[in-house]
């Protein structure tokens, strides 16, 4: 059976935008950054979006998921991070450490609610994205 739809009908639907699972991650971060990670939610997510919370489980089945790439971008800027502390310093070790201190410290200051995310422990279980799905309640 074809449903035809009249040419008004179709012009009065009303269409989300296009995202995707890159623009859910960094707006997902920006919450969590600003917001903190009890505020981070798909609801708020949409919602920063402009679009139904609905439709961010076209690209994420839930929550844990979600905040599982959000870890993944902070361990991979963290991991960038890092990486230019130990190209600024030269070949002694004890510099290299110190570089590396210093910048993961920076790091961990600057991004304070991903870095609770990624590295806190509550009660023995980890809260990063890979800890039992615990994240956020």
């Amino acid at each position: 059976m074809l449903i035809r739809l009249s040419r008004r009908t179709a012009l009065d639907m009303v269409y989300t935008k296009k995202i995707d699972e890159e623009t859910l991650v960094v707006t997902a971060s920006d919450v969590l950054e600003h917001e903190g990670i009890e505020a981070l939610s798909m609801r708020r997510v949409a919602q920063s979006l402009g679009v139904r919370a609905s439709s961010l489980y076209h690209h994420f089945p839930d929550k844990s998921a979600l905040l599982r790439a959000v870890a993944e971008k902070g361990l991979r800027q963290l991991a960038e991070v890092l990486e230019q502390a130990a190209e600024r310093t030269g070949p002694d070790p004890q510099q290299q450490i110190r570089a590396l201190a210093i910048a993961y410290h920076e790091w961990a200051l600057a991004h304070p609610h991903l870095y609770l995310m990624l590295f806190a422990r509550t009660g023995g279980v980890s809260t990063h994205a890979g800890g039992c799905g615990t994240i956020g309640g």
